[in-house]
């Protein structure tokens, strides 16, 4: 697979409600934020991120796409709000 332009592959690290003190949070009390994503893969052309860093994206950024039965997204480098 290679990616064109200035696209970045991306898998969406899962929200816990489970905090470190092992305290449950219902799901209706957790806040909605910025999606956190794990970059998989990147085009040559992407200079400024590395594979493994973790992103903060806008909330309907990217397009969603199905690799090996699990569900990834498809960003550009304009899409980026943070890198942690």
């Amino acid at each position: 697979m290679k990616l064109l332009e200035d696209r970045i592959l991306v898998k969406e690290i899962l929200k816990t409600n489970i905090t470190k003190a092992g305290l449950f949070i219902p799901e209706d009390s957790i806040e909605e934020t910025l999606p956190r994503v794990e970059v998989i893969e990147k085009s040559e052309k992407v200079t400024d991120v590395n594979i493994g860093d973790v992103l903060l994206i806008g909330k309907y950024s990217g397009t969603e796409v199905s690799l090996n039965f699990q569900n990834h997204k498809v960003i550009r480098v304009g899409d980026i709000i943070l890198i942690e």
